[in-house]
């Protein structure tokens, strides 16, 4: 009898064997540019915006008295619109917006799998 340990474990494994990470370059230079839009942005409104990139991901992070988001803005409304994680805090009068990016996906290792 198996453990639900081995179970999970085996099927990790098997997970690992069918699929391959692959790096979104795209995404990442879709990011870049409006975060070079919304950096303009914060600047002009006396926000303070940074990022914090790893091999993998991209943490935005936007703190501020108050925060708009409009149709004027497309760069800023695509990465509110393509974040796979928001997490929006409010602590002493101020707003900190936290926009979490994969820059990868799964892709199966082959392209049919046996019947």
């Amino acid at each position: 009898m198996y453990s639900s340990n081995k179970i999970f474990l085996q099927k990790i494994w098997h997970f690992q064997h069918l699929y391959k990470k692959k790096i979104c370059r795209k995404r990442i230079r879709q990011i870049r540019n409006c975060y070079r839009e919304l950096n303009q942005f914060c600047l002009e409104n006396k926000l303070r915006c940074g990022v914090l990139r790893n091999h993998n991901s991209i943490s935005i992070r936007i703190q501020g008295t108050s925060l708009l988001i409009s149709d004027e803005i497309p760069g800023m409304q695509w990465l509110f619109q393509n974040a796979n994680l928001m997490e929006f805090d409010c602590s002493q009068g101020m707003i900190r917006v936290e926009l979490w990016f994969r820059c990868w996906n799964l892709d199966p290792l082959q392209e049919s799998f046996p019947a």
